[in-house]
């Protein structure tokens, strides 16, 4: 049988992968006066982060596995402060009314006995289920991009996601803007290629719930002249090249 310091060690290291798949925007060095004013409007505004499935689905799993160890403790202590009644027909579980402790009925000592020991197994195996579901959401963790902030670790084929959202600088067609958001401290800009542009207009700010590669870079003209190159931005796609038919 675990014991309540087993489970209360858990939680703590629980609380600890939880701030470590955080990504908390730093402190940086360089202009900040632009990308303070979009990151407290994204903290103002914006009620959660954008996470990829992967670790979304493994969250999900965590939290199913910590209720189930809830479950089973529960149910496992009642049966514990269970009593003998040897006119019963099956065992069954009393709810108490208010905050008193609900308890088993039992028809004798020997089905107490194998039921204390069925729900101690039963917590063990939830146990064993959490402790699985928080090594599958470190994988996640590990596993998936991280978000575009900074252009030192960004490159053609760099994998990523914006975690907040977005501002629209430029719809240049139905699949085509030019997008704003903060990278190492200031307002930067990317061209945005094959998510659709409808009902977007210039100014506008939203989230790109999905993840995103870098194809490359794109030259343009500024309005007062010269040019700019941007890094390309595409959503990112895991299905496979079709093969070629043969002739």
């Amino acid at each position: 049988m675990r014991t309540g310091n087993t489970i209360a060690e858990i939680l703590v290291v629980l609380s600890i992968v939880g701030l470590a798949a955080q990504d908390a925007c730093g402190q940086q060095k360089g202009s900040r006066e632009a990308y303070d004013l979009i990151r407290k409007d994204h903290m103002r505004t914006q009620p959660r982060k954008y996470e990829p499935p992967g670790i979304v689905d493994a969250r999900k799993k965590l939290e199913a596995a910590r209720q189930s160890l809830g479950v089973a403790t529960e149910d496992y202590y009642a049966a514990t402060r269970g009593k003998v009644y040897p006119t019963l027909d099956i065992d069954e579980r009393l709810i108490r009314p208010r905050k008193a402790k609900s308890y088993y009925r039992f028809r004798s000592k020997g089905t107490m006995e194998k039921g204390i020991a069925a729900r101690d197994k039963a917590v063990e195996e939830a146990y064993q289920n959490l402790a699985t579901a928080t090594t599958q959401l470190n994988d996640a963790v590990a596993r998936a991009p991280k978000p575009f902030k900074s252009f030192s670790n960004m490159k053609a084929g760099t994998v990523g996601y914006f975690p907040y959202r977005i501002i629209i600088f430029q719809v240049l067609d139905e699949k085509k803007a030019l997008i704003q958001t903060g990278i190492d401290g200031k307002l930067t800009l990317f061209l945005l290629r094959g998510v659709s542009t409808e009902n977007w207009v210039d100014g506008k700010k939203l989230y790109l719930n999905d993840t995103f590669v870098i194809s490359g870079t794109h030259q343009y003209t500024q309005a007062g002249g010269g040019t700019n190159t941007v890094f390309v931005m595409e959503p990112k796609t895991d299905e496979k090249p079709k093969p070629k038919k043969g002739k």
